[in-house]
């Protein structure tokens, strides 16, 4: 679970706010979780209003109607649970959403090695529900293997395409979301990895960099430089996350596009809608961000 540690809200928009805690990775499940919610000037919108709580889990949540309050940066909310200290967030209320549209087949074009030969799988189906397909042949591959990928699924004249939540090996069952309309039969299938996780993941690094130069990506009027962007960072966290020792071919990767990253990002000129009417004035044309101190 996400605590979310910095929050962006579309404009007019019902949101759930979310918090839980946790000790010594157990979640503690609290009698009583208020919620406040200030203004960018501090103002009280609401104050210590009950939150649900999630008796097996411990999650707090509150859905909040943004509707009638402005587009605008720098709103706050506060979670106090049983009493005890209270915790703030900033939020953004945006016009327009933060575009991340990087795809498998766009770090494909950049770097092929990312793509193996176990990448994708066609097959019939044993068996299934509405979220499930059951295949035994699948069990030769780990648990969560296909986990995060895509799974295409054949029923008729229909071609259904769904996100992979789980795999269980043991069983080749293959669970997805959102659910189907018909439950699967023995309906032909085609499965692949994905990245998808990860390029959101390289998506929110992005934005808060930005958000350390008290910029925000979303405000970019031409999101291909931000594509752009995300794409150098996914490369640089997935070698990281690969390296064995140190100056291996990992690690020179992961500088390599480490530097683009950096590179673009300190000498890109934006168009950027400061004032975020969803146009972009003479004054907002050819903005730089500022440089950042970069620590790795």
């Amino acid at each position: 679970m996400l605590t979310q540690t910095f929050i962006e809200i579309e404009y007019g928009s019902t949101y759930t706010f979310t918090y839980f805690k946790e000790v010594k990775n157990t979640s503690v499940i609290p009698s009583a979780a208020k919620i406040s919610i200030y203004g960018s000037d501090n103002s009280i919108i609401i104050e210590n209003q009950d939150m649900t709580i999630d008796g097996s889990t411990g999650v707090c949540t509150y859905d909040w109607d943004s509707a009638g309050y402005s587009v605008g940066r720098n709103y706050s909310v506060k979670y106090i649970l049983d009493g005890g200290n209270p915790v703030v967030r900033f939020f953004d209320i945006y016009l327009y959403p933060f575009i991340n549209d990087v795809t498998d087949d766009d770090l494909f074009n950049v770097n092929k090695s990312i793509r193996d030969d176990t990448w994708g799988k066609a097959g019939a189906a044993e068996s299934g529900t509405t979220s499930t397909l059951v295949d035994s042949v699948l069990s030769g591959y780990d648990d969560g293997y296909w986990t995060g990928g895509i799974i295409t699924i054949y029923q008729g004249d229909r071609i259904e395409e769904r996100k992979i939540t789980n795999f269980v090996k043991s069983t080749g069952t293959i669970t997805f979301s959102p659910l189907l309309s018909t439950a699967v039969n023995t309906n032909t299938y085609e499965i692949r990895k994905s990245y998808q996780d990860k390029i959101l993941l390289a998506g929110e690094m992005v934005q808060n960099d930005f958000r350390r130069q008290n910029k925000r990506a979303y405000l970019l009027i031409d999101h291909y430089q931000v594509k752009w962007l995300i794409i150098y960072k996914f490369f640089e966290e997935y070698f990281g996350d690969l390296i064995k020792e140190e100056g291996d071919e990992y690690e020179k990767q992961s500088i390599r596009y480490g530097n683009k990253y950096r590179s673009d990002m300190e000498t890109m000129t934006m168009v950027y809608d400061e004032n975020e009417d969803g146009a972009a004035s003479e004054d907002e044309q050819d903005i730089r961000p500022l440089a950042p101190r970069w620590e790795r």
